[in-house]
């Protein structure tokens, strides 16, 4: 898939804070990766991993502002800084994924569909 469309998937999904509850049908179907039309969690976590590769530009392991500021707003950026130090470390992101996927799994099932 192209870093294009990550970056629309992670505008998306980065525009409210929630990844997995904002993104429509249509970009959840592109993380699919077993096309079962279900997404899981560890489904969810891969493609969620490269779309942090490939908006890490400097390829440093964090996300900074310069690097997403075209479709992250800074205050879905500074929420999900925790530490408060101006980038986002791949461990803050991936406690957002986490999160995020278990607020869209709405009946708990593990699964997205």
């Amino acid at each position: 898939m192209k870093r294009v469309t990550y970056s629309a998937i992670v505008a998306l999904a980065f525009a409210s804070g929630a990844i997995a509850q904002t993104m429509p049908g249509e970009a959840l179907l592109l993380l699919d990766g077993d096309g079962d039309s279900q997404i899981t969690l560890d489904e969810f976590k891969q493609q969620m991993d490269a779309m942090f590769d490939g908006m890490d530009t400097n390829q440093n392991g964090q996300l900074e502002t310069s690097e997403v500021e075209s479709f992250i707003a800074q205050e879905v950026f500074d929420a999900t800084d925790t530490d408060a130090n101006g980038s986002i470390s791949k461990s803050e992101y991936d406690a957002q994924i986490q999160k995020d996927f278990s607020n869209a799994d709405k009946n708990s099932s593990g699964t997205l569909d």
